[in-house]
C-alpha cells in the first residue's frame, strides 16, 4: 500500500514555480519500480492463452492488451454466474479489467485468481476509472486521488494500470438547458469546454505524471463520448492531443468512446487533421478519431461494442416466447407480489419500525411489484436491455440487503424468505415480457445483418471446430448432410457479428457477459485480429496483413449495413 506521504524540497520547489495547487495526501513521493502489468508478462500470459491481443505501439509502455476486455461495473454477488464469468475470461486469457466501483464480487475475483496462480500481477492490466465529473469543481487533484486511494485500499493493490478519467458528464448541465438564445448557449459550451482543457492541461496530467513517476499508476487517459464529434465536439481531440501534449505527458495513452455499427462517427466521420501536417486542408488529408488515435499511437477502447443509442439498444437476439402465455403468468405474479407487499409485517413490530428509521430506503426496496405497476411509463424500466442492467446492480442488491436487514434475525422471518422468491419470480417474468414485446424488432435487425454482411466474411474470425472434428470421418451423403447442419447451427450470432465488426474502429472492446455461455460465445467462438507492433515478432507481417485485409473487405459492407440499421431504428423510434 501507498502510505507515510511526505514531500521533499525539490517537489515543493516544482510546485511553487509552477503554481501548482496539489494535494498528494497519503502519497509517496519515492520513485519506485511499477507494481502492475509489465510488457513482457502481459504479452507471454495472452501468448500462451492463444488470445487476440493489441500491444502498445510506444517505447514508454509497450504493454499487451487483450482486445476482448471486460467491464466489470455491471457485476454483482447477487447474480448467480457473475463471478464465475469474471473468473472464467481472465482464466481464458482476458488480462484487461475495467471498473469504476471496486465492488465486492471484483475485489474478490481479482484475489481469487492472484492467490492461486492463475495470473499473475505482472500479467494483469487493471482500469480504474473515476466516477463521472459532473462539473468542472469536481475534476480536482484532491478527488482523483481518493478514487485512487479506494481503489488501491480495496482491490490490495500496490500500483493501477490504467487510470481512466471519466468526462461524460461535465457538459450535460450546458446540453440539458433549455435557452432560447443559440448563441449564448454556444458561448456558454465553449468557455466551458476551454476551462476543462486548460485545466487537464495545466493541472490534472502533470499531476497524473507525478503519480506515475511515483508508482502509483502506470498511464492514463479519457473516456467521453464527446470525443466522436471531432472539432465540432465539446472535449475535440485535436485540442487535446498536440505535438506538444504528447512531449510533455507521454503516459496519456488511452481514449474510451462508444464505437458499433449505429454510433459509428469515430470510424466513419473523417474531420480531423494530422498534427504532424496540420495545414492539409485537403478532405483527403481528414482522418476519423479512429485514424487519428492510430497515428499518434494511441489506443482506443471501445465502451460499447454491441449495445448503442446509449443503451437504448444492443445487437442481440432475445429468447423467442411465442407461444408461452406472458400476460397471463406476469398477471399472476404481480398479484402475488403485490398481496405480499400489502400484509408486509414489517409496520406491526416495534423493532422493524427501528430499523426503518435507520434507513429511510428500506421500505421503498420492499415495494416493487408497486413501483413496476406506478412507473409504466418510466423509459428505463421499460427499456429491456437498461432493466437488466439496473436489476442486475440496483434492485435485486438492495432487495435483498432490505430482507437481510430488517428480517435477517427476527423471529418472523417466513415473510422475508417468501417476498424474496415471489418478487424474484416477477422479475424473471417481466424481463421475459420485455424480451417478448422487442423480439420482432431485434428479429429484423438480425436480418439486416444476413442481408448485408456474406457469412464468409467472418471465415478467418470464426473458431470453426467441425473440421477439426471431424478430419476422420468418411465422405459419405449422411455425414456430409451431418456436416451441413453443425455448420448452419455454427453461423455467428448478431451480437458476435457486432463486436467482430466494431474491431475496426476501435483496439480493446470491453463487454460484461452475464452468463459463461454468453461469455464462451463471444470471448472463445470467435477470434479477433491480434493488433501487434512487435517488428521481432515472427508473425508480425502475417497478423499486421491479416488485420488489414479484414478491415479492407469488411469497410464497405459496415458501412451498408451501419447505413440500413440507422435508418430502421430511427423509423422505429417514430
Amino acid at each position: 500500500m501507498i502510505k507515510n506521504f511526505k514531500i521533499n524540497n525539490s517537489l515543493k520547489q516544482f510546485i511553487k514555480l509552477n503554481n501548482y495547487n496539489y494535494r498528494f495526501n497519503n502519497f509517496s513521493t519515492t520513485i519506485v519500480s511499477p507494481k502492475g502489468g509489465t510488457p513482457s508478462s502481459t504479452r507471454s500470459f495472452l501468448l500462451s492463452k492463444h488470445q487476440p491481443f493489441k500491444t502498445l505501439n510506444n517505447q514508454i509502455l509497450p504493454l499487451s492488451l487483450s482486445r476482448f476486455a471486460i467491464d466489470a461495473d455491471n457485476y454483482t454477488q447477487y447474480e448467480s454466474e457473475h463471478k464465475a464469468v469474471l473468473i472464467k475470461s481472465i482464466k481464458n486469457g482476458c488480462n484487461v479489467i475495467k471498473s469504476s466501483n471496486e465492488s465486492k464480487i471484483v475485489c474478490d475475483a481479482l484475489s481469487d485468481l492472484l492467490d492461486k496462480g492463475e495470473i499473475k500481477r505482472q500479467e494483469l492490466i487493471y482500469i480504474k476509472k473515476t466516477k463521472p465529473f459532473s462539473d468542472i469543481d469536481e475534476l480536482s487533484i484532491k478527488n482523483i486521488n481518493n478514487q485512487i486511494r479506494i481503489a488501491l485500499d480495496d482491490l490490495y493493490l500496490d500500483s493501477l494500470d490504467i487510470l481512466l478519467l471519466d468526462l461524460n458528464q461535465l457538459f450535460n448541465n450546458n446540453n440539458n438547458n433549455n435557452n432560447n438564445n443559440n448563441n449564448n448557449n454556444n458561448n456558454n459550451n465553449k468557455n466551458n469546454k476551454n476551462e476543462v482543457i486548460n485545466k487537464l492541461k495545466n493541472e490534472i496530467f502533470p499531476h497524473l505524471e507525478f503519480l506515475i513517476e511515483n508508482g502509483n499508476i502506470q498511464s492514463y487517459g479519457i473516456s467521453s463520448n464527446e470525443l466522436i464529434n471531432g472539432e465540432n465536439g465539446q472535449l475535440p481531440i485535436n485540442e487535446i492531443i498536440t505535438t506538444s501534449t504528447i512531449k510533455q505527458f507521454p503516459h496519456l495513452l488511452f481514449f474510451e468512446y462508444p464505437f458499433n455499427l449505429y454510433d459509428n462517427k469515430a470510424l466513419l466521420s473523417k474531420n480531423l487533421n494530422n498534427i504532424n501536417n496540420i495545414n492539409n486542408n485537403n478532405n483527403n488529408g481528414k482522418l476519423s478519431l479512429s485514424e487519428f488515435l492510430k497515428e499518434n499511437n494511441l489506443t482506443s477502447l471501445n465502451s460499447s461494442p454491441i449495445s448503442f443509442d446509449n443503451d437504448n439498444g444492443r445487437f442481440e437476439m432475445v429468447p423467442n416466447h411465442h407461444g408461452e402465455i406472458i400476460e397471463n403468468s406476469l398477471k399472476e405474479s404481480f398479484n402475488i407480489a403485490i398481496h405480499m407487499e400489502t400484509v408486509n409485517p414489517i409496520f406491526k413490530d416495534s423493532l422493524q419500525q427501528k430499523a426503518i428509521e435507520k434507513d429511510k430506503e428500506l421500505i421503498g426496496s420492499l415495494q416493487w411489484a408497486h413501483i413496476l405497476v406506478y412507473e409504466q411509463t418510466n423509459s428505463t424500466l421499460n427499456n429491456l436491455w437498461k432493466w437488466r442492467k439496473i436489476l442486475a446492480t440496483k434492485i435485486r442488491p438492495k432487495v435483498t440487503e432490505a430482507i437481510l436487514s430488517v428480517y435477517g434475525n427476527h423471529v418472523i422471518n417466513s415473510w422475508g424468505g417468501n417476498y424474496r422468491k415471489a418478487i424474484n419470480q416477477l422479475f424473471d417474468i417481466y424481463t421475459k415480457s420485455l424480451e417478448f414485446q422487442i423480439f420482432n424488432k431485434q428479429l429484423s435487425l438480425n436480418n439486416l445483418f444476413k442481408q448485408n454482411i456474406n457469412e464468409n466474411q467472418f471465415q478467418q474470425l470464426k473458431l470453426n471446430e467441425i473440421n477439426n472434428n471431424n478430419n476422420n470421418n468418411n465422405n459419405n451423403n449422411q455425414q456430409q448432410q451431418q456436416q451441413n447442419e453443425k455448420e448452419k447451427e455454427q453461423s455467428l450470432s448478431m451480437d458476435q457479428k457486432s463486436l467482430i465488426l466494431s474491431s475496426i474502429g476501435s483496439d480493446i472492446l470491453f463487454e460484461s457477459p452475464n452468463s459463461l455461455n454468453q461469455l464462451k460465445s463471444l470471448q472463445n467462438d470467435i477470434k479477433l485480429p491480434t493488433i501487434s507492433n512487435d517488428n521481432s515478432g515472427n508473425d508480425h507481417e502475417k497478423l499486421l496483413l491479416q488485420e488489414q485485409n479484414f478491415k479492407k473487405n469488411i469497410l464497405q459492407s459496415f458501412t451498408d449495413l451501419s447505413n440500413n440499421i440507422i435508418k430502421f431504428i430511427n423509423d422505429y423510434k417514430k
